[in-house]
């Protein structure tokens, strides 16, 4: 019964998993030949940044829970730690600048 309760959850992680994919990519999409071509409003163009910023973490954040939906309560915990440290980092600014400044 567990393991069915299981590889339920996998396949609705894995279904939300691509339709985000799938939707992250169209909006990055609708950005570029936004850059080309503008047609996009003030209003719809700050509402693509946010999309930009946000979900590709949210894709990430999806697919690592169906990863670790299989694995033990630790695995599943540190990863779910991670995420909120990434998550966190990105609402001040200051940290997250220093964070792309090193790669970038």
């Amino acid at each position: 019964m567990a393991e069915d309760k299981r590889s339920s959850m996998k396949i609705a992680l894995d279904w939300l998993g691509g339709i985000c994919a799938f939707l992250t990519v169209a909006a990055y999409v609708v950005l570029v030949i936004n850059a080309k071509w503008p047609f996009l409003t003030d209003e719809l163009l700050n509402i693509f940044n946010v999309v930009r910023t946000w979900a590709p973490l949210i894709v990430v954040g999806i697919v690592g829970l169906e990863f670790t939906s299989g694995k033990g309560f630790a695995v599943q915990l540190v990863f779910i730690i991670m995420c909120a440290i990434v998550v966190l980092s990105m609402f001040f600014p200051e940290t997250w600048e220093n964070v792309v400044g090193i790669i970038g």
